[in-house]
């Protein structure tokens, strides 16, 4: 019983309590403390590579609409300024290559060392990432979206400090990201103002045959009287007299078309009394050939009513033929 009453008196001794909890309580607040300087030097380090990525792509993207600018103020030489639409062809057949891979349109590898035989895109990321801290590795990549560019950093640096090392020898690799959109107003302006100035001319030199047939209906709001018309020459005499045209001569790859009266808006019109089925194939070709080369903005065929029959002398298969070549059909009773 000896022993238990020792140990007895010796828990109700406390002499030297202080120094015993301390040895139980210091370990524990050491490595609390180091804890929070390791998660203090982690949440630094992670801000500073974010830092340095954001930063990294704000400039390539300032910088992006000219190969000559500096990355870093933004400068460039008059003279050495890229060609008005180099950057708008470059990245837009690039655009057709990065459709097949995530729009992605350009990478390079950091540090950045340039290659012979980069695109523009990637020459761009070449300059963008001189001066960069040498302990960076990682990518920077172009995103080419047709109506929209980004440039993205993809970055990593080894993670080095004392808590570190005593936490884990082998060090740790951080990972961070950071993407900007590409913003240039002046190209914008300037591809709008392209567009619309094409686009309307594109639109003046290729008619539809519902636009023909209506500017043809335009022309014709109605005649007073019916005019009998008994022969091909007189189908030609009333159309040149009705549009107040004449006829002309096309020359095409089969051969010289003829056409009975050439209006002043472009539109060819052909006179129909009594139809050659040989002839008319010729013809059909002739005036497909003359729409797709843009000599004529449309052609109209005008059948007018054979008198000893009271038909139109027509055929399905002549008028399919026709709608297949978009040439527009009149019809005069």
């Amino acid at each position: 019983m000896r022993p238990i009453r020792c140990l007895r008196r010796f828990c109700r001794n406390e002499a030297g309590s202080f120094h015993v909890e301390s040895a139980l309580l210091m370990p524990v607040v050491f490595w609390f403390t180091l804890a929070m300087l390791g998660l203090g030097f982690l949440a630094y380090e992670k801000g500073d590579l974010i830092q340095a990525a954001y930063e990294w792509s704000e400039r390539s993207a300032y910088v992006w609409k000219d190969s000559h600018k500096d990355a870093v103020s933004g400068a460039f030489v008059y003279q050495d300024m890229d060609d008005v639409y180099a950057g708008m062809v470059s990245e837009g057949l690039g655009w057709l290559r990065a459709s097949l891979s995530g729009f992605r349109q350009a990478d390079i590898a950091l540090p950045g060392l340039q290659v012979s035989g980069q695109s523009l895109s990637g020459r761009k990321l070449w300059r963008s990432s001189q001066g960069l801290d040498g302990n960076i590795s990682g990518k920077g990549s172009y995103f080419n979206r047709v109506l929209e560019g980004e440039v993205r950093a993809d970055w990593s640096r080894e993670w080095s400090s004392w808590v570190q090392n005593i936490l884990s020898p082998q060090g740790r690799q951080l990972e961070e990201g950071a993407s900007v959109y590409v913003a240039d107003p002046v190209e914008f302006l300037r591809t709008v103002e392209l567009v619309s100035t094409y686009a309307s001319k594109l639109k003046s030199r290729f008619s539809s045959p519902e636009e023909a047939s209506k500017a043809l209906r335009q022309l014709l709001p109605g005649e007073a009287q019916p005019v009998i018309i008994k022969s091909e020459a007189q189908a030609k005499a009333y159309l040149q007299q009705l549009l107040h045209a004449n006829g002309t001569s096309l020359e095409t790859p089969y051969g010289n078309r003829v056409i009975d009266v050439l209006d002043a808006d472009g539109f060819a019109h052909e006179a129909k009394y009594t139809v050659n089925k040989t002839d008319a194939k010729l013809q059909i070709q002739k005036d497909a050939e003359l729409i797709r080369t843009g000599k004529v903005k449309g052609v109209v065929w005008h059948f007018f009513l054979v008198q000893k029959t009271g038909k139109f002398d027509t055929t399905p298969a002549l008028l399919r033929e026709l709608a297949e070549n978009g040439i527009m059909v009149v019809y005069h009773q």
